[in-house]
């Protein structure tokens, strides 16, 4: 079967940068070739037809400050120990989406072989419990481990507390991402007891992992003794009111949080009230989701008191927690109070149109950058209530109103304001109902979008008709790099007229048609001028 073996050999980045955010400096080879055909070259001494020889692979290797080495689809490969004996920089090994038979050779050759591996993922590997003590085997021996990246596998509690085990032995650990392995309250427990050793962590993935009131309770006051961790994940976890509680109570002891992240964790009113009491003391935190949660109107309006008190907040995101037309009001009401808020997610909420109106007194005195209003239930008296206030919001740059019911006469009161929007340069209005008529409305301004580069028009019903009115603007759209006409009801016909447009369209970069009826002759019409575009 086919596998593939990619190799970066980088400078090392200066001091505080992430080397995976540098260019190569030496080299980057992807080699491409059977099984039977890596055991026998790598690490040989010959040449490979039509790559690079392994005799330089090797020589460049030895030169290189930094390698990334990024592994797919290597059933049963053994890395020779001595592959790399001679290379002493960093090591980031990534075998993602693989199975724990293939992985375990490659993690003791380079436990063995390579001393500065300081990167590890293998998220996606199903290694299971089994897999977790063999690799905590190996996992001891790397002493200079910064990430160590283990979501899904389903570890389970067992293999949790073999990995649990091993991080006394990786103590420059600064990420760890444990997501979606099951680990439950026991195993919350069992890394409980480990965590305080990695003195240097600043993001922990615990997402996913059915930990619930015990869990929480066991790993909160660990946290503290954390004294970098600025990035904590918690969602899908069934940590509720209880559990919340609990954290709020050592929030005040997590000095260095910057990003909270509660989604989905069946928290309620009562859970919000524990977080409200909690926030103002948080005067680092800049980022807080509780999105899937059901906090409610009441929820929202304790939040809401205390939005004022965290002066670092900048991103907010209280989406699907059924707050309603009132709560979407308590929160509106207080959002010219906090100047730093940037991103505000209150999609799902069922906010309606009146709630519109609120926003849209407020906003001319907000610092909005992202909006996202979707699945609001706006409808066209929303959008036409929002339009007039939207270019007095100099600093929004991503409008999101997908699936809010907006028509034809919305998509025109929007047509006619969002040219005045200096900033905007992303609108989505996936999954609404603006039909030929409203994508024509659409696309009579679309050419004086000062910034808009992307545009998402997908699930609209617009047909032939409407990608054909799109189309026809698409060259005077100078900015535009990203267009998504999917799912729009666009048959051969449709396909036609846009591919005549195609290639005037310099600055588009990508292109999505997915779900469409435009069939083989369409395929046809956009085969033949990609080589143009």
């Amino acid at each position: 079967s086919a596998c593939s073996l990619e190799v970066e050999a980088l400078d090392m980045p200066e001091k505080g940068a992430s080397h995976r955010n540098q260019e190569p400096h030496v080299l980057r080879n992807l080699l491409e070739m059977d099984e039977d055909l890596i055991r026998t070259v790598w690490p040989a001494e010959r040449v490979v037809v039509g790559v690079l020889s392994c005799t330089r692979l090797k020589t460049l290797l030895k030169k290189a400050r930094c390698a990334v080495l990024t592994v797919r689809r290597l059933p049963h490969v053994e890395i020779s120990d001595t592959a790399l004996q001679s290379f002493e920089g960093d090591v980031d090994l990534s075998c993602r989406g693989m199975s724990s038979g293939p992985v375990q050779p490659l993690i003791n050759a380079a436990a063995n072989g390579w001393h500065r591996v300081v990167r590890l993922d293998m998220r996606d590997n199903c290694i299971g419990p089994d897999g977790a003590a063999r690799l905590a085997i190996s996992l001891s021996r790397f002493a200079h481990l910064e990430q160590l990246l283990l979501g899904l596998n389903g570890m389970g509690v067992v293999g949790m507390g073999h990995i649990a085990s091993i991080l006394p032995y990786c103590r420059q650990i600064t990420v760890l991402d444990l997501s979606s392995n099951q680990i439950g309250d026991n195993g919350a427990k069992d890394l409980a007891q480990t965590l305080p050793c990695c003195r240097r962590l600043g993001t922990l993935n615990l997402s996913s992992n059915v930990m619930g009131v015990e869990g929480i309770g066991a790993i909160a006051p660990e946290l503290q003794k954390c004294e970098h961790l600025a990035s904590l994940h918690l969602r899908d976890n069934k940590i509720g009111d209880d559990g919340v509680g609990l954290l709020a109570l050592c929030m005040p002891g997590l000095t260095a949080v910057t990003s909270l992240h509660l989604g989905d964790n069946f928290i309620t009113a009562d859970g919000a009230g524990h977080l409200a009491e909690a926030l103002p003391c948080c005067g680092s935190l800049r980022e807080f989701e509780l999105r899937g949660n059901q906090v409610g109107t009441e929820g929202v309006g304790l939040l809401s008191s205390v939005l004022k008190q965290c002066p670092s907040l900048s991103a907010l995101d209280l989406a699907d927690n059924r707050i309603g037309e009132e709560g979407a009001g308590l929160l509106a009401s207080v959002l010219p109070q906090c100047q730093e808020i940037g991103r505000l997610s209150i999609g799902g909420n069922m906010a309606g149109e009146e709630f519109c109106g609120l926003l849209a007194s407020v906003l001319p005195h907000c610092s909005l950058t992202h909006l996202d209003l979707k699945r609001g239930d706006i409808g066209d008296g929303g959008a036409g209530l929002l339009a007039p206030a939207l270019p007095q919001c100099t600093t929004l740059r991503v409008l999101t109103l997908s699936r809010n019911h907006v028509g034809s006469d919305g998509a025109g009161l929007l047509a006619s304001m969002l040219p005045q929007c200096p900033a905007l340069t992303h609108l989505d209005l996936a999954g609404n109902s603006l039909w030929p008529e409203g994508a024509g409305r659409l696309a009579s301004t679309l050419g004086l979008y000062p910034a808009l580069t992307t545009l998402d028009l997908s699930r609209n019903n617009v047909g032939d008709e409407g990608v054909g009115l799109v189309a026809t603007v698409l060259p005077s759209c100078t900015n535009l790099r990203r267009l998504s006409l999917g799912w729009s009801q666009m048959t051969a016909e449709g396909a036609g007229l846009l591919s005549s447009m195609l290639p005037q369209c310099h600055s588009l970069r990508t292109l999505s048609l997915r779900g469409g009826r435009m069939g083989p002759d369409g395929a046809d019409w956009l085969a033949s001028v990609l080589p143009q575009c």
